[in-house]
């Protein structure tokens, strides 16, 4: 038979069972890329939905005078945090490879291309508040661009979450990078077998 997931899904498996924090009983995945995925493991495991579908959550409303999203939306979580709009605000074209443009100027100290970072982490902090709030996880870990670029990005990941994020739910969750890496889907593919 041939099976199909989600890479937020394998990501989060992945992490679940294999990561540093394998074992965490209660995980979210977020991984950017051209959008946002949310991998949810409750309890030990994975939440799905009926159909496979659940963790959509790029496509969650984060900003009602926000952009445009690739699905036709105004708002969606994706719009303000995923990799085209950092791109835009880094003032690097969309394409291939050029994630590797902002990580190195990021890593130069060029201003703008931090600023650019700085505001994207911050969206996505905000995003993540509200998936802290509905899922009360112990671990939310960040793959995809957000793991490439996590020591550009921690701080206002952090401070987004906190300033949308309930006392109880927040003092019980951490944020961090995945350290399995681009390789976390994969794996979690294999964990499917």
């Amino acid at each position: 038979p041939v099976l199909a997931a989600n890479e937020a899904d394998l990501g989060a498996l992945a992490e679940h069972r294999r990561g540093s924090h394998a074992g965490v009983a209660n995980l979210i995945y977020v991984s950017g890329e051209v959008g946002i995925g949310a991998g949810v493991i409750v309890d030990g495991k994975p939440l799905l939905g009926s159909a496979g579908y659940a963790g959509e959550a790029g496509h969650t409303m984060i900003n009602p005078d926000g952009g445009l999203c690739g699905c036709g939306a105004v708002g969606r979580w994706e719009a303000e945090a995923g990799e085209a709009a950092l791109l835009r605000r880094a003032g690097v074209a969309d394409g291939t490879g050029h994630l590797d443009e902002v990580a190195e100027r990021a890593a130069a100290g060029d201003e703008v291309t931090l600023r650019a970072i700085a505001e994207t982490g911050r969206w996505v902090g905000l995003g993540i508040g509200n998936l802290i709030n509905l899922f009360n996880p112990e671990l939310v870990v960040l793959g995809g661009l957000y793991q490439r670029l996590f020591g550009f990005l921690e701080s206002s990941v952090v401070e987004g979450a906190r300033t949308r994020t309930l006392d109880a739910p927040a003092a019980m969750a951490a944020i961090a990078c995945s350290g399995l890496g681009s390789d976390a889907p994969l794996l979690g593919a294999a964990e499917l077998i």
